[in-house]
């Protein structure tokens, strides 16, 4: 029982420094908003449980963001894909997993979530540096220090925690939290876009 208490202790801790990154969290909200108007895509990716976080999170974006008069958001996890994964690493290297199916699937202004609790994962880093070679804007998800992944991303939200397990915890509330914003900056849009042509059909600033 003092080991679960400790662990939620250790949790609750760490959304107080959730607080202090609230700005680059609404960053990245702005960053996906602006993808799905624009017709970019968001691509994500990371391992083992990084991976279930990135696919979960494209998940919540492709289906939980539908808003009636809106663009669907063009999401895509890499690490979806087993087959093309695993032929990657097996005839190249695990460390171009990622990085591969970039260099098909990029395009310029994409927006790249790059998943990783050490930081240091080189098939992300070799990923990272790939979508910013092809014209990307990169966010990291990271914990601990950062890693190398906090340095190389454009932005990167760091969760310092004690556990991987604490910091995959965070990255998923943090990504919940994302989507639903993303969906209630849509839903602002979209009456925006209804009140902007009411007015131009009822002469109104004429």
């Amino acid at each position: 029982m003092n080991g679960f208490i400790a662990y939620i202790d250790h949790v609750t801790a760490l959304l107080g420094e959730l607080k202090r990154q609230r700005e680059l969290v609404l960053g990245l909200v702005d960053e996906i908003v602006a993808r799905i108007i624009e017709g970019k895509q968001v691509i994500v990716f990371g391992n083992g449980g990084s991976a279930a976080t990135a696919s979960h999170f494209v998940c919540d974006l492709a289906k939980g963001t539908i808003t009636p008069g809106c663009p669907r958001v063009r999401a895509l996890c890499l690490a979806d894909n087993t087959p093309l994964i695993t032929a990657w690493a097996n005839d190249k290297s695990y460390d171009s997993i990622f990085a591969e199916q970039l260099k098909v699937y990029l395009d310029p202004d994409d927006l790249v979530v790059a998943i990783s609790g050490s930081g240091n994962s080189p098939n992300v880093l070799r990923a990272v540096e790939v979508a910013k070679e092809g014209g990307a804007t990169c966010y990291g998800l990271c914990g601990f220090d950062g890693g190398q992944l906090a340095q190389l991303a454009h932005y990167a939200i760091v969760i310092p925690a004690e556990h991987i397990q604490q910091v995959e915890d965070i990255h998923l509330l943090i990504l919940h939290s994302i989507s639903l914003l993303v969906k209630e900056r849509l839903e602002q849009w979209q009456k925006a876009k209804v009140l902007v042509s009411s007015r131009a059909h009822s002469g109104v600033g004429k």
